[in-house]
């Protein structure tokens, strides 16, 4: 980059920030993350730090919120309201602690006190005499709005200070917030009126805490909890720590965070911080990360602050789980049995730690439901911390630029007239569908099916390219010199795909049945076809309402394998991989008390051996293997973290196995 860019990036950053500043603190209406904000304060301080030369006094970095609005009166604060820099890695946090250990010119540990940091507004409470006389928002970190009154309505806020030790004058720092349970109390208020729904509780309380009418403020349930003193007058100050001045708000009555922590070291303020993640979504209230503040009040003085933010403290922020982000186009993907899935591609954003560049629109039904378009500013969570989904479009946002998803007349794989139906909409050329094709290899391929290790997506659309293969059973065919020469393959990867292929050959009937792809079969359908049936022969001799008598099993499931099994195709392929070599043993009931007849259903992830396995053992016993929880049920076995069936399972009498009594129990 050039110099003449560089500081046009600076002064783009800059307007930016300005923006988003007043859209959070004057106008409540964020139009962009937390997280997506903090990576633009965080990119424009590198840039001034690389480039001292364009560093303003007025620059965001510089600076502390917005200036007071003109519908408040003012206040001045007694000192400073600064804003705490963030760090958003471990790294991050053990370079802070570094730079203190420098400053202070020492080689040991610090204590420091552990705070969550609320996701609310900062106050200022000024006490006279024990009294509550002001309160004012942070404004620019020295002049604030003037809004006792409203603060004065927050019941959790006393009126007058109790118990003793009360100064003659006293700033108290904290935050307004809003709990889950009032915001969805106040959603509801509003949807049935017709009014303005807020989008999270940072809004609600930022929105109720500057109202004009108090009476407003008043009924919204607001809560406070104080981080700390701003202003104390000097004979009334006795205390060498921040942990005793927590103590002694808490003794005036003034309500303080109980989830904190003294610890004697960075390393376990980090340790502090993992726990508490765990715990976020369980609080009753959001948070965004953990504050770690020096605990020695003579350190932190000697440390000092500057324009912006104290030296000593820093707020460790949690990974975003929710970004916004743009829809740069959306691409149809064919699936194993033709059904075409919309796939949104992305600006490239970070979620969750995680760069999201992909999301699934899951249908056109979810398409129309959630309005979503092409060019969308779009929020992303990522659901379950794993997967990434797309919340809906900021309309507020939505560029005149955007076009709608149409579904597409043929299929982008191979041509063929799409038949769009209730649910789904699908390719119908089954197997000819090249992407069908791929899919289907790739699911008899994986590891719960014949397990036929290297046989990735790249190396499938190799094969098929080259029209080495041109169905599953030719895998079983293949030789080193049909493929030792294919490009990008090498000797060593062909002869390691050909040994995997030659061990998959010796496998189960259940994980040949799940790898044929049979509709509606999974790997406990298959488990249980197993079970009843020896042997693809008398598998494809029994009718529909034979089939149903089998656990799991209804009329939709049982007309699906009939089907699969009785076309010709399917049957040439199976016959085909059969005179291939695959091969399985039929496993007799073993055990002194065999499980024949009884079903079992497992939740939670089992720590001595896979859940798989735990389902062939089962199997093996002679158990039926159910996957919905239902009075019939028998056993439910329980793993760590165990999911909704152990409350379904409780509610209904279902005996509960541990892993311990599961395993005691198949080896008797």
């Amino acid at each position: 980059m050039t110099t003449a860019t560089i500081k046009q990036e600076i002064a783009a950053l800059r307007t930016i920030i300005k923006q988003h500043n007043y859209q959070y603190y004057v106008l409540n209406a964020p139009t962009i993350t937390d997280a997506a904000f903090d990576m633009l304060l965080r990119r424009l301080q590198l840039l001034e730090q690389a480039h001292p030369d364009f560093t303003s006094s007025k620059s965001p970095t510089q600076t502390v919120g917005v200036q007071a609005q003109q519908q408040f009166n003012k206040i001045t604060h007694l000192s400073p309201m600064l804003s705490l820099d963030n760090a958003f890695s471990k790294n991050e946090v053990a370079d802070f602690a570094q730079k203190l250990a420098d400053r202070l010119a020492i080689t040991t540990d610090l204590e420091y006190v552990c705070e969550p940091k609320i996701d609310g507004i900062a106050v200022n409470l000024r006490y006279e005499y024990g009294e509550l006389t002001q309160g004012a928002t942070r404004g620019n970190g020295s002049i604030g709005e003037d809004i006792s009154a409203n603060l004065k309505a927050i019941s959790s806020i006393p009126q007058r200070l109790s118990g003793k030790n009360i100064p003659a004058l006293v700033e108290i720092r904290g935050e307004v917030y809003m709990s889950y349970a009032a915001l969805t109390s106040l959603n509801n208020s509003a949807r049935a009126t017709g009014n303005k729904l807020f989008a999270n509780t940072r809004n609600a309380a930022s929105g109720s805490l500057r109202q004009l009418d108090v009476n407003i403020t008043a009924a919204r349930s607001l809560s406070f909890f104080s981080y700390g003193i701003g202003y104390i007058q000097q004979d009334d100050q006795p205390f060498n720590k921040h942990s005793e001045i927590l103590a002694q708000l808490q003794s005036w009555g003034i309500p303080v965070n109980p989830i904190m922590a003294i610890v004697t070291s960075i390393n376990e303020g980090m340790a502090f911080f993992t726990s508490l993640a765990d715990k976020r979504d369980n609080l009753p209230y959001a948070i965004d990360g953990v504050v770690y503040k020096v605990n020695n009040l003579a350190l932190q003085k000697q440390l000092g602050a500057t324009t912006r933010s104290p030296r000593w403290a820093i707020a460790h922020k949690f990974f975003a789980s929710e970004a916004l982000s743009q829809i740069q186009c959306v691409e149809f993907q064919v699936g194993r049995s033709g059904i075409l899935t919309p796939v949104a591609h992305l600006t490239p954003t970070i979620v969750g730690g995680v760069t999201i560049t992909k999301a699934t629109l899951h249908n056109m039904a979810e398409i129309t439901r959630k309005d979503i378009r092409i060019n969308d500013i779009v929020t992303i969570r990522r659901a379950g911390d794993v997967i990434p989904e797309i919340i809906g479009p900021v309309l507020a946002e939505r560029p005149v630029t955007v076009t709608v998803i149409n579904l597409p007349t043929y299929c982008p794989a191979c041509n063929t007239v799409i038949k769009p139906q209730l649910a789904a909409a699908y390719c119908t050329a089954g197997l000819s569908c090249p992407a069908q094709l791929k899919r289907a290899i790739q699911h008899f391929a994986c590891r719960n099916a014949m397990n036929i290790s290297g046989l990735g997506p790249q190396l499938t659309e190799l094969l098929l390219k080259h029209q080495v293969i041109t169905d599953v059973a030719d895998l079983y065919a293949l030789t080193l010199n049909k493929i030792v020469d294919l490009p990008q393959l090498g000797k060593k990867t062909a002869i390691k795909l050909l040994q995997s292929i030659a061990q998959s050959k010796n496998t189960t009937f259940a994980r040949f049945l799940y790898g044929l792809g049979i509709p509606q079969v999974g790997e406990v359908t298959a488990r249980n076809l197993a079970a009843s049936y020896n042997n693809i022969t008398t598998l494809s001799a029994a009718d529909i309402a034979e089939l149903q008598q089998i656990t799991d099993i209804g009329l939709t499931v049982a007309t699906a394998i009939t089907n699969f099994l009785t076309t010709a195709a399917n049957q040439q392929t199976i016959a085909k991989l059969l005179t291939a070599g695959i091969t399985w043993h039929s496993t007799p009931i073993t055990g002194k008390l065999a499980l024949t007849g009884q079903s079992f259903a497992i939740t939670g992830t089992l720590s001595s051996m896979t859940r798989a396995q735990a389902q062939e053992l089962l199997v093996s016993m002679g158990a039926r293997l159910v996957t919905h929880i239902a009075k019939q049920t028998d056993y439910l076995i329980v793993g760590q973290n165990p999911g909704t069936k152990l409350e379904r399972a409780q509610q209904l009498g279902v005996k509960i196995l541990t892993e311990d009594q599961f395993v005691s129990l198949s080896t008797v």
